[in-house]
């Protein structure tokens, strides 16, 4: 799968679920993976920054959700 891939056919997909998508991608080669999982540490960097930035997009939609139900 391809960064094309992701972005022409995954995030509409996504979108039309009414999904929350990020601007990130994570692709790894053969030699980043092994039996026992991901071996490459950069992969690993990754993979936290795009941990980060997904819990930081659903703190701000959990908080905006909170605030507009305590509104009333």
């Amino acid at each position: 799968m391809t960064a094309t891939t992701i972005d022409h056919q995954l995030r509409p997909l996504s979108s039309f679920f009414r999904s929350l998508t990020l601007p990130e991608g994570n692709y790894a080669a053969d030699r980043d993976l092994t039996d026992d999982g991901v071996s490459a540490p950069e992969l690993h960097e990754r993979f936290d920054r795009t941990v980060d930035a997904a819990l930081a997009l659903v703190t701000r939609e959990l908080l905006e959700v909170r605030s507009a139900y305590f509104r009333r």
